[in-house]
């Protein structure tokens, strides 16, 4: 499989006792969603993957506590310390009218409806309110809170976003 394809849902940490088990730090807001799986691709960065079943799953603290098919020992898992837990994109859950996935959003060109180029998102800060992007332009950033009055439109496949921005918002003067 294509690595553009997977996305990495979690880092292996290291070895979790002396049977084989893998601590994992999730990568995904939804930690359980590790529990949902049958099995996993498995692959250090720049490197193809490589399938494994999933025996057992459970959630240690803040991280997750994954048995695999094929590793018993502390020394096999060793081996896969640093390499990340992936799935195929299509596993992705499907998400709800105007969600989108922050790896989608970054990158994306960013313009006002009046098409003044901005520049393009660089950075989705999660707050306990709203989402905040943060847009890179040639010579300065921007904060645009990612609310509907805001947000106009966003184009995934053409990797563009419309902003409609509110009076004070932006300085596009200055």
């Amino acid at each position: 499989m294509n690595p553009a394809e997977e996305i990495n849902i979690g880092l292996i940490l290291g070895p979790f006792g002396v049977k084989g088990e893998l601590k994992i730090m999730p990568l995904i807001n939804d930690a359980n969603r590790l529990s949902e799986l049958k099995d996993v691709l498995i692959g250090k960065e720049n490197q193809d993957s490589e399938r494994y079943d999933i025996t057992r799953v459970r959630v240690h603290k803040t991280l997750v506590i994954i048995k695999l098919k094929g590793i018993s020992s502390r020394e096999d898992s060793m081996f896969l310390k640093n390499a990340y837990l992936r799935i195929p994109r299509d596993q992705l859950k499907e998400l709800g009218e105007d969600q989108f996935y922050i790896m989608d959003l970054q990158g994306i060109e960013v313009s006002t409806t009046k098409g003044i180029k901005l520049g393009t998102l660089a950075e989705v800060i999660e707050t306990p309110a709203n989402d905040i992007y943060l847009i890179q332009g040639d010579d300065r950033k921007y904060l645009i809170p990612a609310v509907k009055d805001i947000i106009k439109n966003v184009d995934i496949d053409n990797k563009k976003m419309e902003i409609e921005p509110i009076e004070g918002l932006l300085d596009l003067e200055g």
